[in-house]
């Protein structure tokens, strides 16, 4: 989603305010914040530095990916 929400921005202001939104949205759901916030960070943090892709996902970190299942809530 964050890919997603930094492609189809066109300032930097609308990324961080799609950002926002983002995390008030999971926040609703019942997601925790930290895990929120870091996947943000993380991905801000990236794109900064030149690498688009999040460290989370890129191809060279397949074998040290550890993944969990979430549970959807009701909407």
């Amino acid at each position: 989603m964050l890919k997603q929400a930094s492609r189809l921005s066109s300032t930097k202001e609308s990324f961080t305010n799609e950002c926002e939104h983002l995390k008030r949205m999971f926040t609703k759901l019942k997601y925790p914040v930290n895990p929120i916030n870091s996947a943000i960070a993380t991905y801000k943090n990236s794109v900064i530095q030149g690498h688009p892709e999040s460290p989370i996902i890129a191809d060279t970190d397949i074998q040290n990916t550890v993944r969990t299942t979430l549970l959807f809530k009701d909407q």
